[in-house]
């Protein structure tokens, strides 16, 4: 049984996940092995810039501050990510110098959506005060969950 539900309810569902997460699998490895198979040229004027966004960036600096941290990643054009627009707004204004609420745009920001492995979105990352990621959440997430997710954290 898993919760309520027999095997036999789930194993479509279950062998769906397991194939989907096999391919991802796959692909990881073969994007991992491909610096093997060929010789990879980088620009160093693109690398350069790449580094120092990756290094000087709001995450990092939110991070750094000796606050609680939200991040939603996120990009226009997702239902999803345009309904936490006015959550994130309200989260601003009613956590102002308690929490640090940030949006990053993961189709200007790549290399941070990289670094936070964000594979879809909006994804919202929570770091404790002192910069360490406690929760992540997947989606579209409410206000009142968020709320009592910083809560949990000890934000009042």
């Amino acid at each position: 049984m898993i919760g309520d539900a027999t095997f036999d309810q789930v194993k479509d569902q279950l062998k769906d996940y397991l194939l989907n997460q096999k391919r991802q699998d796959a692909v990881d490895a073969h994007i991992a092995s491909i610096g093997e198979r060929y010789e990879i040229d980088i620009n160093k004027t693109w690398a350069a810039k790449q580094y120092s966004a990756a290094m000087d960036n709001p995450i990092d600096k939110a991070r750094k501050s000796g606050k609680p941290t939200m991040v939603d990643l996120g990009a226009d054009g997702c239902r999803p990510c345009e309904m936490m627009t006015p959550i994130l707004e309200s989260l601003k204004n009613e956590y102002a110098g308690k929490v640090n609420v940030l949006f990053v745009h993961v189709r200007k920001e790549q290399i941070l959506a990289a670094r936070y492995g964000v594979q879809s979105i909006p994804v919202q990352v929570f770091f404790d005060k002192d910069g360490k990621e406690c929760f992540r959440h997947v989606g579209f997430f409410p206000k009142d969950q968020i709320t009592a997710k910083l809560a949990e954290m000890g934000v009042k």
